[in-house]
């Protein structure tokens, strides 16, 4: 699968009210709020070293729940 593609099928799993502000605002908290997880699991990583074994995929995870945020504000946009 390419971006493109990824953009397209994200889009289409948002539920997000764009008529209104207070909607618009969702996947920006959502993205702010993703990067906060994901910086969680780095410091994590770096604090508990190689004892943390899910540290890789739980940041994964974290930067793909980020990606579809951005995915979805930018296929608006």
């Amino acid at each position: 699968m390419n971006l493109n593609e990824y953009q397209k099928k994200a889009f289409t799993t948002a539920r997000i009210d764009w008529s209104n502000s207070r909607g618009r605002n969702v996947p920006i908290f959502g993205v702010v709020g993703e990067l906060g997880s994901v910086f969680t699991e780095l410091k994590k990583t770096l604090r508990d070293g190689p004892a943390y074994t899910e540290g890789a995929g739980n940041t994964a995870e974290e930067f793909g729940d980020v990606f579809w945020y951005l995915s979805a504000i930018a296929s608006r946009i």
